[in-house]
């Protein structure tokens, strides 16, 4: 009987003030509270995901990029390396293979 009365009390209260329209926005506020703040949770890591995977992306192309520069440093280095070394015995070959047309045969 006390618990009926309670809830029919209540019930009238929330119509009563659901249908003041000033009202109604915060009466909506408090019942929808809960879900309004899991909503927000939501939305944040949403936004902390998004985050993570910006630096994670930019982390790895920062990485790619050293790679890059790594390699191009490495093949000017073996290039360097290997003109020293066979200069010679190409410049050699090239004088043995010279065309009288012209001196196409010079850069290989």
């Amino acid at each position: 009987m006390r618990t009926s009365l309670l809830l029919l009390i209540l019930a009238s209260v929330v119509l009563i003030l659901l249908s003041l329209p000033e009202e109604s926005h915060g009466v909506v506020f408090v019942l929808t509270h809960g879900r309004v703040r899991d909503l927000q949770r939501k939305a944040h890591d949403r936004k902390k995901k998004r985050q993570k995977a910006r630096r994670n992306r930019n982390r790895k192309k920062k990485q790619r990029q050293a790679d890059r520069k790594k390699l191009k440093e490495l093949k000017r280095w073996l290039a360097t390396i290997f003109q020293r070394k066979t200069k010679a015995p190409i410049m050699a070959i090239v004088e043995s293979k010279r065309s009288p047309y012209g001196n196409r045969w010079t850069k290989l």
